[in-house]
């Protein structure tokens, strides 16, 4: 096949699901893994541009049992990594209209069912906890305390670098350009270099998932959108402390920093781009929301700021495991932009597929393409 070095897997994409997948099959004992990634080195596409939260305030229980098995793992960070792991609890509300209070208390019923420490504030509650967040309109807010913010660089870094101690083969500016199929089975992916042969592929190609998957002719239903975070500054000292809050209507959301620093994010743009810098075109729309929702924020002063893509499946759960039509392809896509929190987890189910061993107790077929066969035609 053109090439000398044989794979027992190759991980397609260095984001932090990839750098997941590849840390965690050679973890398992997995021997020879490569990891394909197209830019200089790992976390530069959307990965790179994340609010990195760490939730177990999710809407359903299959989201919620990735986020507990990933927070557990995320609390025996130092012990795993060797490090301490960056992280401030500042809790997190969803901010719900009436509209929509059926469905944020079924969620409640369901996190407290999972063991989430999640309760139902009164507006007057809420203002309590986020002063300068605007709540005549609403219903309640459902609140969960041990939400946090977490450093994506950290994770993604100390994946990296105990995949290198592991064996693991990272191969950056090298990106695939097509899989080697042969009797309904993977052998091998091609390179813009060479072709290495393999035994199971896993995709991890974030925005580009659904082009991975196509290189086999299994269609993936997941729609890629933009969002985009902004950071700035607000001398309203509403602002300097509290939750992270969403409002449940329109996905705009904000979260004290430190000093007097903000992040304020928002988006399902359709059919857009990653930006590097502020997406300037977008920002009145956000400073828009902000004013309906947290008026005294409306005109913070912007530092800076990113736009990542957000692949979204149907049903918002990712996409995880084998495909039926090609033996040896394993999908981990469409996380919707929880690909960070939910890492562990990620990771720890790509090696449960490819070495057939329980790891994490998640009911892994939850979230197998196969649940969308019948929109697929099958």
């Amino acid at each position: 096949m053109g090439s000398d070095e044989v794979a027992d897997a190759v991980v397609i994409g260095a984001g932090i699901q990839g750098l997941s997948a590849s840390y965690n099959l050679a973890l398992a004992g997995v021997k020879s893994i490569f990891v394909l990634e197209t830019h200089s080195r790992p976390g530069l596409g959307s990965s790179g541009r994340s609010g990195s939260m760490l939730m177990k305030s999710r809407e359903n229980a299959p989201k919620i049992a990735l986020s507990l098995y990933s927070y557990s793992r995320f609390m025996s960070f130092e012990d795993e990594f060797g490090e301490s792991l960056i992280l401030r609890k500042t809790g997190f509300i969803n901010a719900v209209p009436n509209r929509l209070s059926s469905r944020y208390k079924d969620e409640h019923a369901i996190r407290v069912q999972m063991g989430v420490p999640s309760s139902l504030l009164t507006p007057e509650e809420m203002r309590t906890l986020a002063p300068g967040l605007y709540v005549d309109d609403l219903e309640f807010g459902l609140y969960c305390p041990d939400d946090a913010e977490i450093s994506a660089d950290q994770i993604m870094n100390a994946y990296h670098r105990r995949g290198k101690d592991l064996g693991v083969q990272y191969c950056f500016n090298e990106h695939a350009t097509g899989l080697v199929i042969r009797s309904s089975r993977i052998v091998g992916v091609t390179t813009n270099r060479r072709t290495i042969p393999c035994g199971h592929v896993v995709n991890a190609a974030g925005a580009d998932a659904a082009m991975v998957a196509s290189w086999a002719n299994v269609a993936l239903p997941i729609s890629n959108m933009r969002r985009s975070l902004y950071f700035g500054v607000t001398d309203d000292t509403d602002f300097h402390h509290g939750p992270m809050v969403e409002d449940a209507a329109i996905e705009w959301y904000y979260r004290p920093l430190l000093d007097g620093a903000v992040l304020v994010g928002m988006g399902l743009e359709p059919d857009s781009l990653p930006t590097d810098g502020p997406n300037l075109d977008y920002l009145p729309t956000v400073r828009a929301a902000a004013e309906i929702r947290a008026p005294g924020l409306a005109d913070f002063l912007l530092t800076g700021g990113s736009s990542g893509i957000r692949s979204l499946t149907p049903d918002n759960l990712p996409i995880i495991g084998p495909v039926r039509e090609v033996q040896g392809l394993i999908n981990s896509c469409g996380w919707g932009g929880e690909g960070i929190m939910h890492s562990p987890a990620g990771g720890t189910l790509v090696a449960e597929w490819v070495t057939s061993s329980p790891m994490c107790g998640i009911d892994r077929d939850l979230f197998l393409l196969e649940r969308f066969a019948n929109n697929r035609g099958n």
